[in-house]
């Protein structure tokens, strides 16, 4: 299967080397400030149910990307991949639409289908030509083969880490990996999702380290039970930083 796909939309996978990076958070929030800036964005949810995204659905009871997964694999019984497309209104059933207008295509748990590789190739083949500005994947970690599929189709990998040591040393360990599997790695970009004390690595250090273009750093996400005037601050602090690494992508 071609590992290169011509998307009408910016691409963006957003991975880490562990579940605690508060990626899925950064997925969200990514894709949220696209909408609201203007551009048509689409997140959707590669955990293949691990992330929290299921969690904001106000109604949890639609069609989602499990759905669609299955459908695929059903199809994947009868027919060559090659054979199967999914036009874009066939797609928009899977899809919820927030409302701010932004697209997410949300999935339940599921078990990872054997042909999970070519179902993910069909997917990819059929969101490049949907109606979005943007796409945002909120990836699951680990070095699996339909992950480094899209890995290798996105315009940007948005690797979210920290800046402890133990972290810096797992996050080299998996570029090697992903490497060693012939995954490119030259669009990638890091992503510090949380400030470092004065005990950890600068972001700047770590990246140099890493030998990654760095895109930026966020602040802890603003918890809306704290202060009122605290949490406008702290959520003044997080939108700029998000907007600065939005205009470097």
């Amino acid at each position: 299967m071609p590992m290169k796909l011509s998307f009408d939309s910016k691409t963006i996978a957003v991975y880490s080397v562990s579940q605690k990076s508060g990626k899925s958070t950064v997925a969200r929030e990514l894709s949220g400030f696209y909408q609201i800036s203007g551009k048509k964005s689409l997140l959707v949810d590669f955990t293949l149910g691990k992330s929290k995204i299921m969690k904001y659905m106000p109604d949890a009871s639609g069609e989602d990307l499990s759905m669609w997964v299955g459908d695929i694999n059903r199809k994947l019984s009868k027919l060559p991949w090659p054979q199967i497309e999914y036009r874009p209104e066939e797609v928009t059933r899977y899809i919820f639409n927030d409302v701010t207008g932004m697209g997410i295509l949300s999935c339940r748990p599921i078990e990872k289908p054997e042909r999970m590789m070519e179902i993910t190739g069909i997917i990819l083949r059929s969101l490049a030509q949907s109606p979005y500005d943007v796409i945002v994947f909120d990836l699951e970690s680990g070095v699996k083969d339909y992950i480094i599929r899209v890995l290798e189709s996105v315009d940007t990998v948005l690797l979210v880490a920290d800046t402890f040591r133990y972290d810096v040393i797992e996050t080299r360990e998996v570029i090697e990996r992903l490497k060693e599997a012939n995954c490119r790695t030259d669009h990638f970009k890091l992503l510090f999702n949380k400030k470092p004390t004065l005990l950890d690595q600068t972001p700047m250090q770590v990246a140099g380290e890493l030998n990654l273009p760095l895109s930026g750093a966020l602040p802890d996400y603003p918890d809306i039970r704290e202060r009122l005037q605290y949490s406008l601050d702290k959520m003044t602090e997080y939108s700029q930083a998000m907007e600065s690494i939005i205009e470097n992508l």
